[in-house]
């Protein structure tokens, strides 16, 4: 599933409902409810990027001239 970001998020719209028809077909066959290929990319582009915010520090996410409209008893 760690591809997912890559290949789904380039796909096309009859790409997308073809894989959406695999997952359907998948529930068929094995009787279990499984989630839409949408849900499991948007989960993931989520995870991502709560990980990439949660390892950012504070003084990167500010630009330099935000750094400087704070005063330095806030910062």
């Amino acid at each position: 599933m760690g591809c997912i970001t890559a290949w789904y998020g380039n796909c096309s719209a009859s790409d997308r409902k073809a894989l959406q028809r695999v997952v359907r077909t998948a529930q068929y066959i094995t009787g279990a409810t499984l989630p839409a290929i949408q849900n499991l990319y948007t989960r993931r582009c989520q995870r991502k990027a709560l990980k990439k915010l949660s390892k950012t520090p504070a003084t990167l996410v500010l630009s330099a001239t935000a750094w400087q409209a704070v005063p330095e008893h806030q910062v």
